[in-house]
């Protein structure tokens, strides 16, 4: 069986890191604020990794509970953001 964190995207690999009691289960549609891998500090931690690794600015009113509800919500908001530069 291949090893899944074998190149890894940065944002799953972060969220992994962040939750090593549940890395083998963090998939695309995991609900990450629902299963607690999220908190309010950890939002807010990844928003600062997303700002750096991206090169981007997450605004205050998109730090919403949708867009960060699993990894394919945050990978749109990133594409939404990018879009706009």
């Amino acid at each position: 069986m291949a090893d899944e964190n074998v190149n890894t995207d940065p944002l799953t690999e972060y969220i992994r890191t962040h939750a090593p009691h549940l890395a083998s289960e963090v998939t695309e549609e995991t609900p990450l604020l629902e299963q607690g891998l999220l908190d309010s500090l950890g939002l807010m931690t990844l928003v600062a990794f997303l700002e750096r690794r991206y090169k981007l600015v997450v605004p205050e009113e998109q730090i919403t509970p949708d867009n960060f509800r699993n990894l394919a919500a945050i990978r749109g908001l990133i594409d939404r953001l990018n879009a706009k530069k």
